[in-house]
């Protein structure tokens, strides 16, 4: 059973917006609309739902085992126009209790068949219902890693995979190995990317010029004053000749001591002067030489240290190269103190740092962020190849990081697939049984089915509509054909010579008697296969035929044992008939009914059995509609036209009408078009079509109400309009 139908981008359906109808698991269901609302649309759909003018339709469930025999101008089309003779329709007549049993029995067994394949289409839908969740589960968790990279400096690495479905596939398919982190990626695209394309300024290693004085030997030297001087032992006995000698500076001429204040010996300086001779002088000379040597240099490389690429921020943030500048620095500064002691206390021994080792340990760190400026500079003459090398090592992280949840959820949607693959060959064996009772019911339909009874059927309901004149006969005795003939005529075309309700009457036969029998021998006849469809019976019957119809309908369409059921009608009265005869209202609602209605778009909604009016009543809301939405103004006109052809027919005052609508349209020449529309009694002619695009709504309808005032029946207009007749004003003599 077909439990709900889209409509969408096609005819008169809306491109964009679907329509969806549900039936409610009903299995008949009546659609009410006007002419040129959309109603013949659903009835070709659901014949023709293969064509691709209908992909973007859809009938639930899809993968229902059911036939369609859709009843519409395309069926009229097929089976009278473009063939000279109908194909017989084979019923059941011979009375074959054995064979009847046999297709009883297998039409049981068929049934059974399709519902072990609905079962297993269930368990088919709970598998891949399992494997959309798996997938969709998958999906989710791994689109959450999104989030953790936007608005950061790999961003760049998820362009054009802004979906779920994008992004789990570059994942999977990004399995390439990677040493990397995300944090160092970061850090390299950030380089990158804010540099602006700078390249960094190369750092050179460093030399000291000032490392030969700490290799001097005058510094392990003692230096002392000269043995000459009578001074000299005492001196070097008291092991203070430093103090003597920085005392020097404060002896006068015939001064006392400037240590004791005693008088001093008239040769005493002499004697101090000897024993601080030339060669201990330059010696302390030698010292000082050797104290500015090394401190120059000092300043020489700390004046290196402190500019060009040493004090860029790559630099100065690197801790390693820092610490060990900071460590060399010291040391250099620590032997120039000791130099500094030597030269003020030459005679004693001082031993200083070598400095080689942390010249060279600073250097092998400059080699290396030299190294790296290198890198650094390269990468920005080829910036875009970097970034996709980030690009594609970001991914591989991704890879990295999920593989193992990727795999499981593979492994676990291998294992449904197969599930749902030994499924359907099940389905698929299910299949071959299937068509083995099928056989069994076209062996057995053999012998006991013709044409036979479809014609006196056919023939007999002719009858009773009061059809005569014409009739159905086989084309010959042994044919599996039939044709119309003419009593006593050898007319050759005459289904062509019918009048349109003739030919409408005998086609609907035809379709009727189709719907319970099959077009070949070789068909299975299953009727709670079957869905019917019925587009429209009395589209150019006259009222006369309505009950007919609809009382055919009801006994050989409702009460059968058809899976499900649809008419689609513009007549009211016909739809009420329908519901009388089907839905007493002391009975339980067998059916769902439907309103087809079009402004833009056409548009399906569900309708309730106290909603309906009648046709006339319909046409009256057509015009209140209009007055609050222009977008039902291409309904206007033969709303007009319907509502005054049905008053004045009624109230057999039609020579009153056409008389106002004359002199309306000499009086306003702009209405003509519409007064001539209106004025012409014939709806089925073709000559009738025309083209009320751009008209004012509002001067229309006062025109449609002038009318009614012009034949002198305006209080019907305001009844049916819901107005109040406006009170003429008293005049005062």
């Amino acid at each position: 059973m077909i439990t709900s139908i889209k409509l969408m981008d096609v005819a008169s359906y809306s491109p964009t917006s679907p329509v969806t109808i549900n039936t409610d698991n009903k299995k008949v269901n009546l659609f009410y609309g006007l002419n040129g609302s959309g109603k013949s649309t659903l009835g070709n759909f659901l014949q023709s739902s293969a064509d691709p003018i209908y992909q973007k339709c859809e009938v639930l469930p899809a993968n229902e085992d059911h036939e369609i025999l859709v009843y519409n101008q395309k069926f009229v089309q097929q089976n009278f126009y473009e063939i000279p003779q109908q194909k017989g329709i084979f019923t059941l007549s011979e009375v074959n209790k054995e064979a009847e049993e046999a297709i009883e029995n297998a039409d049981q067994a068929i049934r059974k068949i399709i519902e072990f394949q609905n079962q297993i289409q269930i368990k088919v839908d709970g598998k891949k219902k399992e494997i959309t969740n798996e997938t969709t589960a998958l999906k989710d968790t791994v689109w959450k890693a999104k989030s953790k990279h936007d608005r950061t400096e790999l961003e760049f690495c998820l362009d054009k995979f802004k979906t779920k479905d994008k992004f789990l596939q570059k994942i999977e398919g990004s399995s390439s190995p990677c040493d990397s982190t995300f944090k160092e990626l970061k850090k390299e695209a950030k380089e990158l990317n804010e540099q602006n394309g700078t390249p960094r300024e190369s750092i050179q290693t460093i030399s000291f010029i000032g490392n030969y004085v700490e290799k001097e030997q005058i510094f392990v030297a003692r230096i002392v004053g000269s043995k000459d001087s009578y001074l000299a032992e005492l001196v070097e006995k008291l092991g203070n000749s430093d103090w003597v000698q920085f005392g020097m500076q404060f002896i006068k001429d015939n001064g006392p001591c400037p240590f004791c204040q005693q008088e001093l010996q008239t040769d005493f300086s002499t004697s101090i002067s000897q024993l601080f001779d030339t060669t201990y002088q330059s010696k302390q000379e030698e010292i000082l030489n050797l104290k500015n040597v090394y401190e120059s240099s000092i300043s020489s490389l700390e004046l290196n240290l402190n500019s060009g690429a040493f004090v860029a921020e790559y630099i100065a943030d690197n801790s390693e190269l820092s610490t060990a500048k900071a460590l060399l620095l010291t040391c250099l500064k620590d032997n120039l103190n000791l130099i500094s002691d030597k030269y003020n206390k030459p005679s004693e021994i001082i031993t200083l740092l070598d400095t080689t080792e942390h010249i060279e340990h600073l250097n092998n760190i400059i080699l290396k962020v030299q190294s790296e400026v290198v890198a650094f500079n390269d990468k920005i003459k080829n910036k875009k190849i970097h970034l996709t090398n980030i690009t594609q090592k970001f991914w591989s992280l991704l890879n990295s990081e999920y593989a193992a949840l990727i795999q499981a959820t593979t492994e676990k949607i291998i294992n449904l697939n197969q599930d749902v693959e030994n499924l359907n060959v099940d389905y698929k064996n299910k299949n071959a049984e299937k068509r083995e009772q099928e056989n069994i019911i076209i062996e057995n339909s053999k012998k006991i089915t013709n044409i036979d009874l479809s014609i006196k059927n056919i023939n007999e309901q002719l009858k009773e509509l009061g059809l005569q004149g014409f009739q159905l006969d086989k084309v010959t005795d042994d044919s599996q054909h039939y044709k119309i003939i003419r009593q006593g005529k050898a007319e050759e075309d005459v289904y062509n010579s019918l009048s349109e309700g003739e030919k409408t009457l005998i086609s609907f036969l035809y379709f009727l008697e189709s719907c319970t029998g099959a077009t070949d021998q070789e068909s299975t006849v299953i009727l709670k296969r079957r869905i019917i469809v019925i587009d429209d019976p009395i589209s150019s019957l006259s009222h006369n035929y309505v009950y007919d119809i609809a009382t055919l309908i009801h006994h050989k369409v409702l009460l059968a044992d058809f899976k499900q059921v649809f008419i689609l009608t513009h007549n009211l009265f016909f739809f009420h008939e329908l519901l009388m005869l089907n839905a007493p209202s002391n009975r339980p609602t067998p059916y769902k009914l439907h309103r087809v209605t079009k402004s833009d778009y056409s548009l399906v909604k569900d309708l309730q059995r106290n909603e309906i009016q009648n046709d006339y009543q319909t046409y009256w809301q057509i015009i209140k509609d209009c007055m609050e939405n222009h977008n039902y103004i291409n309904m206007l006109p033969n709303a007009m036209r319907n509502i005054l052809e049905h008053y004045f027919t009624f109230i057999h005052k039609k020579e009153a009408l056409k008389k106002a609508l004359e002199e309306l349209g000499k009086s306003s020449s702009e209405f003509k078009p519409l007064f001539r529309y209106i004025n012409r009694e014939s709806h089925s002619d073709s000559i009738n079509i025309n083209d009320f695009e751009g008209i004012d709504v509002d001067k229309y309808i006062e025109k449609f109400k002038q009318v009614f005032e012009k034949t002198g029946y305006d209080e019907h207009y305001y009844q049916m309009m819901g107005l109040d007749k406006p009170v003429a004003p008293i005049e005062v003599a």
